[in-house]
């Protein structure tokens, strides 16, 4: 805690000693809405012995991680994943409380949170290499585990991206992509009416052919930027 003895409101909800699904984040949504937000009045007040024997749960970020169709996916909005997550997680201890002596030079570093000895720390470390999702990121070193695509085509993309001013990249799933389009032969001019068939697949590497060989056209470019320039769309932030 403070100096001064406080603690901040964040801390409180973060221990579980007030809920924050229902009191913060509401607050939190509608200041992200720009709407006006009636913030609570004091919060109330609390003896060490309310800290003292609290427990928490060790959860590390590649625990959040599930292996799906090839992939692995961020759990972390699964209620159901996430709860067999907690009741399998560490369990740790709040063992004490600390003051820092008001004017020394420990208040001026101390910053309030929740502190543990470098032995977790050294112990989390350990748990997340070891983990199914950076073991396999480490035995695929060439493609993203978290996509399913090359780092290769992920650095392509992304100097595309900058080429065209991007600041921001946005990863789309290239199977779902590529088992939505057909192509219709009767609309193209196949002077073979042999090698005509009702619908014609596209390969993923000639479908990212394509896509880059289309935002690269200067002429595709222009027409972005004129786009962009008469108010059309804004570019992405």
């Amino acid at each position: 805690m403070g100096e001064d003895g406080t603690i901040d409101d964040t801390m409180i909800y973060t221990l579980g000693m007030r809920d924050f699904a229902s009191e913060l984040a509401p607050l939190i949504e509608k200041y992200q809405r720009n709407e006006k937000v009636d913030w609570p009045g004091q919060l109330d007040s609390y003896a060490y012995s309310d800290f003292l024997g609290r427990t928490l749960k060790m959860i590390n970020p590649s625990d959040c991680y599930a292996k799906e169709g090839g992939v692995w996916v961020d759990m972390s909005a699964d209620e159901a994943f996430m709860t067999n997550v907690l009741n399998n997680a560490k369990e740790l201890k709040i063992s004490g409380v600390v003051l820092p002596k008001a004017g020394s030079r420990t208040a001026s570093y101390l910053k309030q949170g929740i502190l543990f000895p470098y032995k977790l720390y050294e112990e989390s470390v350990n748990q997340t290499k070891n983990s199914a999702v950076v073991q396999d990121q480490l035995n695929n070193p060439d493609i993203d585990v978290l996509s399913g695509v090359s780092f290769a085509e992920l650095e392509q993309a992304k100097g595309i991206a900058d080429r065209l001013g991007q600041r921001r990249l946005v990863h789309f799933n290239l199977e779902m992509l590529l088992s939505s389009i057909k192509i219709n032969p009767e609309a193209l001019d196949i002077k073979d009416p042999k090698s005509k068939s009702k619908e014609m697949e596209i390969t993923e590497e000639e479908m990212v052919q394509m896509l880059i060989d289309l935002i690269e056209d200067p002429e595709f470019q222009e027409f972005i930027y004129d786009l962009m320039k008469d108010g059309h769309f804004e570019q992405a932030t």
